[in-house]
């Protein structure tokens, strides 16, 4: 997300990028269901009732809400490794929405899935979460979304403006600061309206390098509010790095760790901001805006 964290909660809107980095699900219906994916345990189950019945140890919790809508049994196989750093470290992109919306597409032999997608992956976080990373998964490229009323729709980069992304090296529990947006809210609310405001200048505006650097304010100002490190340490690094070269920064998502992203207008002065940024142990995550989102390849048989 580059713009609107917190706020897409309240039905401002937001700004958010598909990436280069994709997930790949394969889907070979059968009588017998039966999961594997390098980044969680196997599963097996069967449809009872109209609902999956698991008999492995370990259920996926992602799969199961999923299954839940469509109940359908098979081979599945889903790979997120794109998603995670060479170290096996989570970098923050989505991908738990990436995969849930892969998985749909994959079971359902279709691509518009937004709606179904959406239902599943609220299940799957208990009702949390806007659905903005479902929307860029689904549609590609750069959306405007809102959750109030819900619309989706294509945004224009502004000319003239890059963009860096960095990971921290750490990973973040987005649900445990939606549980303290919860606990706090009355503090973070004057805040999330301020962060509402930016997002929607940046959907109206070329002004990104500006509007980044006012959103890191609000989101280290929300972090106090709701008793949380939306801007931990690397993140506060990173942000010192990029006052000293005049470029903005913000940490990406919910904060806490994950990734930041750095916007500027001059392509020396961002190539600098990396080399620093790599120095002092935060590396650049290789990655570019898509412009398609969810798609069906052919594989050949194995």
């Amino acid at each position: 997300m580059l713009f609107g964290e917190y706020a897409v909660l309240y039905g401002f809107p937001s700004l958010v990028m598909a990436v280069n980095r994709r997930v790949t699900v394969r889907f070979a219906a059968g009588d017998v269901g039966f999961f594997s994916s390098p980044q969680t345990a196997p599963a097996q189950w069967l449809i009872d009732g109209g609902k999956p019945r698991w008999s492995s140890k370990e259920v996926p919790g992602l799969l199961d809400a999923v299954l839940y809508h469509l109940p359908l049994t098979g081979v599945l196989q889903s790979d997120s490794s794109a998603c995670y750093s060479e170290s096996g470290k989570k970098l923050g992109l989505g991908s738990s929405a990436a995969v849930c919306v892969a998985m749909v597409a994959a079971l359902s032999g279709r691509t518009d899935v937004f709606d179904t997608a959406y239902l599943a992956h609220r299940r799957f976080q208990q009702g949390r979460g806007s659905g903005a990373d479902i929307a860029a998964s689904c549609h590609g490229g750069l959306v405007e979304y809102r959750t109030e009323p819900r619309t989706i729709r294509g945004a224009t980069w502004p000319d003239g403006v890059e963009a860096r992304c960095i990971s921290t090296g750490n990973s973040a529990s987005t649900p445990r600061f939606l549980e303290a947006l919860d606990a706090n809210e009355a503090a973070a609310r004057p805040i999330i309206q301020e962060m509402g405001h930016v997002a929607r200048e940046a959907g109206e505006s070329d002004q990104w390098v500006a509007l980044s650097r006012q959103s890191y304010v609000l989101m280290d100002a929300l972090g106090g509010a709701m008793k949380m490190p939306v801007v931990s340490p690397p993140h506060r690094a990173l942000a010192a790095i990029a006052a000293e070269l005049n470029v903005g920064y913000k940490p990406s998502g919910a904060g806490g760790g994950d990734m930041g992203v750095v916007f500027g207008d001059d392509t020396d002065r961002l190539d600098q901001f990396v080399s620093r940024a790599v120095a002092a142990g935060y590396p650049p995550v290789s990655m570019a805006l898509d412009p398609e989102g969810v798609r069906f390849e052919s594989y050949p048989e194995p």
